[in-house]
């Protein structure tokens, strides 16, 4: 895994070593690579991620990942809980569009709300860009503290 993007330092890293193979350099120059890149290149969705994100906890530290099949991971890691993370994944939907996909666990969920028990709420949500754009918010997980508890703790 090479390390794409970190919100603690918001550059986005080099390009990979020289050492490619001539296939994996073709590989890299694929419709499906560039897009990922690009997406991750992009500040208004680099932005759109992290707000996201910090509507959860400012007690986190995202990481964009690529592996070497080049598929993109998002891993949110608690600053205090460094072997606590949430992990997303970017994948294609077709040729122009990405989605962008997080998981969360719900025991995940229940620690938040313990840990901070000034947050009312808590939640991840998927966003699908096309071309660059954000196109929508899908599948947004919302748990209410005094809404949800009893039932999160059943």
């Amino acid at each position: 895994m090479r390390v794409l993007f970190k919100n603690s330092s918001p550059s986005v890293s080099k390009e990979l070593s020289e050492n490619l193979t001539k296939e994996q350099k073709k590989e890299m120059m694929s419709f499906k690579k560039l897009k990922f890149k690009n997406l991750l290149n992009d500040k208004t969705i680099k932005k759109c991620l992290l707000q996201q994100l910090k509507s959860i906890s400012n007690n986190l530290r995202v990481i964009f990942q690529e592996d070497e099949h080049f598929n993109v991971h998002i891993l949110i890691v608690y600053k205090e809980k460094p072997k606590s993370m949430l992990c997303g994944q970017a994948m294609m939907k077709n040729k122009t569009s990405v989605l962008l996909k997080f998981e969360i666990k719900q025991e995940d969920v229940l620690d938040l709300l313990k840990e901070d028990p000034d947050s009312s709420r808590v939640y991840m949500d998927a966003i699908e860009f096309n071309n660059g754009k954000l196109v929508k918010i899908l599948n947004k997980l919302f748990v209410s503290r005094s809404a949800n508890k009893s039932q999160l703790l059943n």
